[in-house]
């Protein structure tokens, strides 16, 4: 175990590279945690590997005195007698930071020693941060319950991103490498995202599970981790989704747009002539392509359903998954969007080259391609505008974020923001195009008995409707407003308070303008 005091601490600081990053959006809780009296937990770091836990650790050690900081590097073969012997031996130390703690062989049993002796009797604060997340979350509902504040790092939203990594970052920058703050090394690379989910997820739960209590925490689990299949399963299941979503994309996509001439979308291009491309509606082409997505695995096969809830148990605690409240089919957002991406554009690769379209020409492949790639990029885009939505603390206590299609199937609108207390709704139509075209983009929006349909089904009254799409800021007709897509994530609250405002025939640059201060962020 190795651990820094004093003016030592000047090359961890160099070594993190501190002074080159922003704070994350979590920093002032923190440093809240760390000066804050009388205050008998811990606090804890939470979340995958490259986002943010070590940086973020060092960016709050550098801020207090440095005479009373110690920084521990945990090792393997270390235990907690051995963290308890650097806290004994640094008696002027107020603060440890101990970083790769779940390295700790008997970390999530002997954990709550930290907290009960020197944080709650001693006085000390303890911020504990670790590769292996799930031990901590193991930890949580044993060791660690009720003793320690929890900080997750994993889900880094849209504005976050923007803010740490640069705004000239867009949403397509996040759709392909969100996730980590690695600005796109870890996703956009043939192996990547397989690295990934085998080190940070697969191997995260095994590690954890082998740990926590002797391994005794394994349940339904026990025969893959018995046979060595347990982290290749972990990774097909997260494969087998995004496949999923995939073949569910490629069914919406040539089932609800005109298929007929691409004329219209070919202009750019002199040197292509009008295609047909009618085929591409076949539906048993569709159901050879949807087959072809399925992983027709042994091992998969083999596993039980209570083995595979168990996994999507651990996956949601990890922040790997979103789970969307009251969806019949456990309809699932990664919050790691760059994850998804890859792992579904080398599928499209894949589709475009097949003997699937081997009758195809050349651009007409082509086009099936960039269509799936649109309509992909577009349901994700939808993904993220939920989640963001849903865990928004300012947005929390009275919105409840939910999706809408009424009984027939026939109309659909991607967002509904309730307002809980007032029985109202905002409608949110959301669009990947960058084009202003309100006769097709607000066509739901602008259909009386759809929303009037919508009123009686959930009880609420409209009281505002937006696109939220790549283009510029605008008022439309009926009160429907469009909004960028950064100027919406970046003050979510804001803009839902400046569309009801247009919607009720207020102003247009009064409601922009106020909808355009965004809150506080750390800087």
């Amino acid at each position: 175990m190795e651990y820094v005091t004093g003016k030592d601490l000047d090359r961890i600081f160099k070594s993190k590279r501190i002074a080159s990053f922003r704070k994350r959006f979590l920093f002032p809780e923190l440093m809240a945690y760390l000066h804050r009296e009388e205050d008998p937990r811990l606090c804890t770091l939470y979340g995958l590997r490259r986002t943010g836990k070590t940086t973020l650790m060092a960016q709050a050690a550098k801020e207090l005195d440095q005479d009373k900081v110690c920084w521990v590097h945990c090792e393997e073969g270390d235990d907690i007698q051995d963290v308890k012997n650097v806290i004994k031996g640094n008696p002027a130390c107020r603060y440890f930071f101990l970083d790769e703690v779940t390295r700790l062989e008997n970390f999530t049993s002997a954990s709550s020693i930290l907290a009960d002796k020197y944080a709650a009797e001693d006085g000390k604060k303890i911020v504990l941060a670790g590769t292996d997340s799930l031990g901590f979350a193991l930890a949580f509902g044993t060791e660690l319950f009720d003793r320690t504040h929890i900080l997750h790092t994993t889900y880094i939203p849209y504005a976050e991103y923007r803010y740490l990594l640069g705004e000239d970052k867009d949403i397509d920058d996040y759709i392909e490498y969100g996730g980590t703050l690695t600005d796109g090394k870890v996703f956009y690379n043939p192996e990547g995202d397989f690295d990934y989910t085998n080190d940070a997820i697969a191997e995260n739960i095994q590690h954890s599970l082998e740990l926590f209590r002797d391994g005794g925490a394994f349940g339904p689990l026990l025969p893959l981790y018995a046979r060595d299949e347990l982290t290749t399963c972990i990774e097909k299941l997260v494969e087998l989704d995004n496949r999923t979503f995939l073949a569910k994309t490629i069914n919406r996509t040539f089932k609800s747009h005109d298929m007929g001439r691409l004329s219209s979308n070919l202009q750019r291009d002199k040197n292509f002539e009008d295609i047909d491309v009618t085929p591409l509606k076949s539906p048993e082409l569709i159901r050879e392509i949807r087959d072809a997505l399925l992983i027709k695995d042994p091992l998969l096969h083999a596993v039980s359903p209570e083995a595979v809830r168990e996994i999507k148990r651990y996956l949601k605690r990890l922040d790997v998954i979103y789970v969307v409240p009251g969806t019949e089919e456990q309809e699932v957002i990664f919050m790691q969007p760059g994850l998804r991406y890859s792992q579904v554009r080398k599928q499209m690769d894949i589709l475009e080259q097949s003997s699937l379209l081997k009758d195809f020409s050349p651009s007409l492949r082509k086009e099936f391609s960039r269509r799936l790639d649109e309509q992909v990029k577009g349901s994700m885009m939808e993904d993220i505008l939920f989640v963001q939505l849903a865990k928004d603390k300012a947005l929390q206590e009275r919105y409840r974020v939910t999706k809408y299609r009424d009984s027939a199937g026939t109309h659909e609108f991607d967002l509904v923001i309730v307002d809980e207390e007032q029985d109202k709704a905002v409608l949110l139509e959301v669009k990947h195009s960058k084009e202003y075209l309100p006769s097709h983009q607000a066509l739901h929006l602008i259909d009386e008995a759809a929303c009037q349909e919508l009123e009686e089904d959930l009880h609420v009254h409209v009281s505002g409707k937006a696109v939220i799409y790549r283009g510029e800021n605008m008022s439309c007709t009926k009160g429907i407003s469009y909004w960028n897509v950064n100027t919406f994530m970046d003050n979510p609250k804001g803009c839902l308070e400046a569309i009801e405002s247009i919607y009720q025939g207020r102003g247009w640059k009064e409601s922009l303008q106020k909808a355009l201060r965004k809150p506080g962020w750390t800087r």
